[in-house]
């Protein structure tokens, strides 16, 4: 029996890649309903911000992934569980990096100006393409389907999660750092 858990580096990426989800997400959809003023301005910024700061933890979380690899599934699932789990995650892993380029070609496209694209007013990030607007609408409209699907499988990985908190209580969400942690047979 030994426990079955992700390095500390995955859990705080996982955490804080679900953090900036929660508020990213969000202002996404507020910012483009909104009439163009200051704070729009700000909203738009934050959002872009936080969508390359997604793209860079992704780019952490997977160099994590190699280096210090996974947890086998865990013994408790089922096959269909551990399918459905692992499509879940291989789905969020895409489209985590999907949305976030997709937003980023969509900025470039629509023009970001001289000095690219501004993230938490700290720095730019270079603009990936050149100004075109019919461009940037089709790329912003598949970011927006993008996020759709995204939005999908993070319920269901919300869910998968609650089930196995509250209803299960087997122990699994507690490998990725919440609730208790079990010892388990290896799978």
């Amino acid at each position: 029996m030994i426990r079955r858990t992700y390095h500390p580096a995955q859990r705080f990426l996982h955490w804080t890649i679900f953090l900036l989800i929660l508020i990213g997400f969000p202002l996404g959809l507020i910012m483009v309903e909104r009439d163009y003023n200051p704070v729009t301005d700000v909203m738009y910024t934050l959002h872009w911000s936080i969508g390359l700061t997604v793209l860079a933890l992704m780019i952490a979380r997977v160099a994590s992934r190699l280096a210090f690899t996974a947890p086998k599934p865990a013994a408790v699932l089922t096959g269909w569980q551990r399918t459905l789990s692992h499509l879940v995650h291989v789905g969020l892993y895409v489209m985590l990096f999907v949305v976030p380029i997709l937003g980023w070609l969509g900025k470039s496209a629509y023009g970001a100006g001289a000095q690219g694209i501004n993230v938490f007013y700290l720095f730019h990030v270079p603009v990936l393409l050149e100004k075109d607007e019919d461009l940037a609408e089709t790329l912003l409209f598949a970011h927006e389907i993008a996020s759709k699907v995204f939005l999908v499988l993070l319920i269901l990985h919300v869910a998968g999660a609650l089930y196995h908190a509250f209803v299960k209580r087997d122990g699994v969400v507690g490998r990725m750092g919440i609730g208790k942690r079990v010892a388990e047979p290896e799978a």
